[in-house]
């Protein structure tokens, strides 16, 4: 059955690509036309991205940023990576993808397409997602743009020729490297490696304000143990005896340990959290002598302006 969809996919595929195929453009002219263009409009599509590949993206964010400063850039992502979108300076809106919610796929598409975007991007590598360049045309952007297919399959082929601009994918293995090629393919100078996401002041305040709640000594360096992770993937996982034997040895070496956890799924969806990832707290807790601060918060930019809260702070 599984081969049956998969044929049926890829002959859809086949043929969308025969009548819709696109005009192949420079993406250093293109870049030199979005760079003078006042108002240029820039989707970029990660709809399969997870958090950790978006944030290895915010390089190239900012490289686009920076050169053309004028323009609007956009995101397109899923419920987990949007929500480091949205703590990411350099985007002006963030768009979220839902692949099984198909009743809000027509009113999302006429959405997008009255943004006129210049440009689509898809934030992917060598492997094309033939679903992402199906969402960039339909968008009606005047140019979709992606990475050239290093891999075998006419399915990939067939993606690739829906797209205007196909840059040569180099090679990279690192991630950040992966997202700068384009960058440098429209003409773009990188502006540095270091992925960002900026916590607003209110989360930064709300940390704050967690912090002095805990009235912690002055003295001693404050760790942080996040004792979170894939529940139902143990052998991953280091016991959370563990963590509270480590936790006993820094509060008798004067740390100031404090524990994150994720909250209980009453308060996080599920796509921002693990199933059950909440209950190794309570193991935790019952293997301690004495009451650990915890800090639990389903809010990404409140948990990431925590761990920057103080300069002094140490996560394990």
């Amino acid at each position: 059955e599984f081969r049956r969809v998969l044929c049926r996919s890829e002959c859809a595929l086949r043929a969308w690509a025969r009548a819709m195929s696109a005009r192949e453009t420079s993406a250093r002219q293109a870049g030199e036309s979005l760079g003078q263009n006042p108002s240029a409009k820039i989707l970029l599509i990660g709809i399969y991205q997870h958090m950790g590949q978006f944030l290895c993206a915010t390089p190239l964010l900012r490289s686009l940023k920076t050169a053309w400063p004028r323009a609007s850039l956009h995101f397109l992502g899923n419920p987990v990576n949007a929500a480091a979108a949205r703590a990411n300076p350099h985007l002006d809106r963030v768009w979220v993808w839902r692949k099984s919610a198909l009743g809000e796929w027509p009113g999302q598409f006429r959405a997008l397409r009255k943004e006129r975007f210049d440009l689509a991007l898809l934030l992917t590598t060598e492997r094309p997602s033939a679903t992402g360049v199906f969402l960039a045309r339909a968008t009606g952007a005047r140019w979709v743009a992606g990475y050239a297919p290093s891999v075998p399959g006419a399915w990939a082929e067939d993606a690739a020729t829906l797209c205007h601009i196909r840059i040569p994918f180099g090679g990279e293995k690192n991630e950040v490297e992966k997202f700068l090629g384009f960058a440098r393919a429209f003409g773009v100078p990188p502006q540095g490696l270091r992925p960002e996401l900026s916590p607003s002041p209110a989360d930064e305040a709300a940390a704050e304000a967690f912090l002095s709640a805990q009235h912690l000594p002055a003295a001693g360096p404050l760790v942080g143990l996040f004792i979170g992770g894939k529940a139902d993937r143990s052998d991953r996982l280091w016991p959370v005896s563990h963590f509270a034997r480590l936790a006993d040895s820094l509060k008798e070496s004067g740390f100031c340990v404090i524990v994150l956890s994720p909250p209980p799924p009453v308060h996080a969806s599920s796509d921002t959290f693990l199933s059950e990832e909440h209950l190794r707290l309570e193991e935790f807790r019952r293997a301690l002598a004495w009451s650990c601060p915890v800090f639990q918060e389903a809010s990404l930019g409140r948990v990431a302006a925590f761990l920057r809260s103080e300069e002094h702070t140490s996560e394990l």
